[in-house]
């Protein structure tokens, strides 16, 4: 009986060490550094753009993560070299029984269109105990770094996380009505509203 009992023990422990953010106590990703976890969420990604992975400070902090900073908090950033390219992939560290609700403040404030005259395609946001993923990209490079960061806490990401959102309606797709054909004269002004003169 205490052989078994002992299994059952083990087995549940084995169990529990696998799971994370809210289906377990433990967490696989807090042994390693946020430098790590980024290096292994974008392992093979491809047409992953040209970034300089850079460590938040207080001070940049919400502007990367949209959530305030708080003493204890550290984050990393590698935002795409060229910014006409909508591409944001941020990791934060929170203690764990904050980490829900800085997660939750990052999926409401996260500005796709942060760019200003472009807007990524998809946003994500993961965690895993005390560690928070947040991706703005295109819908394949987002979804290819959702799996490799799932991936290191032993989950694969579900039909749903996966889908690419169909496009906001935008100028290119609007009906515009065609352009209305002006004569004009040789300085330029339309024939029907040249200066007087």
């Amino acid at each position: 009986m205490k052989k078994l009992l002992s299994l059952l023990c083990a087995l549940s422990l084995a169990l529990s060490l696998g799971a994370c953010a809210g289906k377990g106590d433990a967490d696989p990703l807090a042994k390693m550094s946020l430098e790590d976890v980024l290096a292994a969420s974008l392992k093979d990604v491809p047409n992953l753009p040209d970034s300089n992975p850079t460590a938040l400070t207080a001070d940049d902090f919400e502007f990367f993560a949209f959530a305030p900073y708080q003493e204890g908090y550290e984050g990393i950033q590698a935002d795409a070299l060229i910014s006409a390219m909508p591409h944001s992939v941020v990791l934060v560290r929170v203690p764990a029984d904050k980490a829900g609700e800085v997660a939750e403040t990052m999926r409401e404030k996260a500005d796709p269109r942060k760019w200003i005259c472009v807007e990524a395609e998809k946003t994500v946001v993961d965690r895993c105990g005390g560690t928070i993923l947040l991706v703005m990209s295109n819908g394949e490079t987002a979804n290819a770094i959702l799996t490799n960061f799932k991936a290191l806490y032993g989950e694969t990401p579900t039909e749903d996380e996966l889908k690419i959102p169909e496009p906001a309606g935008d100028l290119l797709g609007a009906d515009i009505p065609p352009a209305e054909v002006v004569e004009v004269d040789e300085n330029g002004f339309p024939v029907d509203a040249a200066p007087a003169g």
